[in-house]
């Protein structure tokens, strides 16, 4: 699937309530539709929060690092 600000994205599942992506730059992560902007990422291993609107580079919150990280 194509995200407007994400790029491409790679969904595993079938199931639309909790989904499980892959991303270029984000490697895989998880959200759904009640958490996002808020997204589990596996490498690193991390709860992040993504500033809605922030593009060329996106931010993320990192909530392990408590630190800002731009992709």
């Amino acid at each position: 699937i194509y995200h407007l600000n994400h790029g491409w994205l790679y969904p595993q599942g079938n199931n639309a309530a909790s989904v499980w992506f892959h991303g270029n730059d984000l490697g895989w992560f998880w959200t759904n539709s009640t958490q996002y902007p808020f997204l589990y990422r596996t490498n690193p291993a991390a709860w992040m929060w993504y500033q809605k609107g922030s593009a060329n580079p996106r931010w993320f919150y990192n909530f392990t690092s408590e630190s800002w990280q731009e992709l």
